[in-house]
């Protein structure tokens, strides 16, 4: 995302269909450019893809890349974002339910 020549922040996302999950890799604003909603954008914007594409969950696994913007902090915000701490987790990961996008299921391995 950029407004004129500067970055204003980063989205990568995995589409898999064999995944249950829409995956978002990595969302990043550059600090000059948090709490101006960014962020808020990007992962709504994240959420209306996946949800384009039938996926019923998204799935990040946040980790902070700033001195100034704590892992705490980063794990807050995602919750407030309506995210949920997904127990048992290999790793700290967090899911959320999109409303209008559907159950997938994984296939199964053959």
């Amino acid at each position: 995302m950029r407004e004129g020549h500067d970055e204003l922040g980063y989205l990568a996302v995995d589409v898999d269909p064999e995944n249950k999950f829409f995956v978002v890799y990595e969302l990043w604003v550059p600090l000059a450019g948090r709490r101006r909603g960014i962020g808020s954008f990007l992962l709504r914007a994240a959420e209306d893809i996946g949800r384009s594409l039938g996926y019923g969950e998204v799935l990040i696994r946040p980790k902070t890349m700033s001195k100034e913007f704590s892992q705490a902090e980063l794990e807050a915000w995602y919750l407030r974002n309506g995210y949920s701490d997904l127990a048992n987790a290999a790793g700290k990961a967090f899911v959320k339910l999109l409303r209008g996008g559907t159950e997938r299921a994984v296939p199964d391995a053959e």
